[in-house]
């Protein structure tokens, strides 16, 4: 369950980490978009964020990241691969 919008968002998590989740949702949620998660019967509310939304016949399945997991301060802007070798 999706709470924090104008009503919670009912969702089934088809699978999760520990930095996040992929769900199926009956209402498209925007990339962004900040709410409280609540998997199963669980009493806690993990924050989390909108980082992709695909969007389906019924509904979406979006991509979100938990908020509550520690990020490096300064990830790397991109990976420079080494050359391959020369197999000649």
């Amino acid at each position: 369950m999706f709470h924090g919008g104008e009503a919670p968002v009912s969702g089934w998590a088809l699978n999760m980490s520990r930095g996040g989740l992929r769900a199926i949702v009956e209402t498209p949620l925007d990339v962004g978009a900040e709410f409280k998660i609540a998997v199963g019967d669980a009493e806690i509310h993990r924050p989390g964020r909108i980082v992709w939304v695909q969007l389906e016949k019924d509904g979406a399945i979006v991509g979100v990241t938990f908020l509550d997991v520690p990020r490096p301060a300064d990830p790397p802007k991109h990976t420079v691969w080494p050359e391959p070798p020369n197999r000649e």
